[in-house]
């Protein structure tokens, strides 16, 4: 009794990607057949399919009888990879007492996915204060990507000129907004902060997003000017 291996492939492209149904027939020489894949389950999820097991990047659904199978892929799990893997199942035929098996390969060519938001997080409460220090934290950066384990640099980039206008202001530390050193915020003539932020991703790939900060005004003693008084 002979089984044919099977062997798939879905390719990723760097956009976040929804993928198409894989489907085929498993080959034997079998004339009265029953075809298996180890560790699967009853299922009625997929019409004409009794039998299935998901494995880490979608699930694989078989009919016993014809040997027909559908792989549904996991959508998030492949864009989430960077490189290429597998879900390798088991699969069996048996004719009597006879049985054979071999392998069925879902191959997965991974890639790297794009940026696609960059999130503040860690603001004071009280908001962007005015006059704060230099080295005081204004915002910590975050990144919406699909790959698991990217890694990613922030840099302040030129905007439209009004969305970049308060760059000079600050500087970024890893992934912390900073006040730069010598930097004045001063809420009288700087009410909003406007910050142009660029994210770049371990293989190139960047997502940039304007930020318009409150800056929050701070009771500030007042000082003597000199000037005439009168009598």
């Amino acid at each position: 009794l002979i089984l044919m291996s099977e062997t798939q492939s879905i390719i990723d492209t760097n956009s976040n990607d929804s993928y198409q149904d894989i489907t085929g027939n498993l080959v034997s020489n079998a004339t009265t057949a029953t075809y298996s894949v180890q560790g699967a389950s009853l299922s009625s999820a997929k019409a004409e399919y009794d039998y299935a097991l998901a494995g880490q990047y979608g699930t694989l659904y078989i009919n016993s009888s014809t040997g027909s199978y559908l792989y549904d892929p996991n959508d998030a799990a492949i864009n989430a990879t960077l490189s290429s893997v597998s879900d390798v199942f088991t699969i069996a035929v048996t004719e009597g007492s006879t049985t054979a098996t071999n392998s069925l390969q879902i191959h997965v060519v991974g890639e790297n996915d794009q940026p696609t938001n960059i999130i503040l997080t860690d603001i004071p409460p009280e908001g962007v204060a005015e006059n704060m220090a230099a080295g005081s934290v204004i915002a910590t950066l975050a990144t919406t990507d699909a790959d698991n384990a990217d890694t990613f640099t922030y840099t302040l980039v030129a905007g439209n000129g009004t969305n970049d206008a308060d760059n000079g202001l600050v500087e970024i530390v890893g992934s912390q907004i900073k006040v730069k050193a010598g930097a004045v915020i001063n809420y009288e003539t700087n009410p909003v902060l406007n910050l142009n932020v660029k994210v770049t991703d371990a293989g190139g790939l960047t997502y940039t997003k304007a930020f318009a900060l409150d800056v929050t005004n701070v009771n500030e003693a007042p000082t003597i000017t000199s000037g005439s008084t009168g009598s």
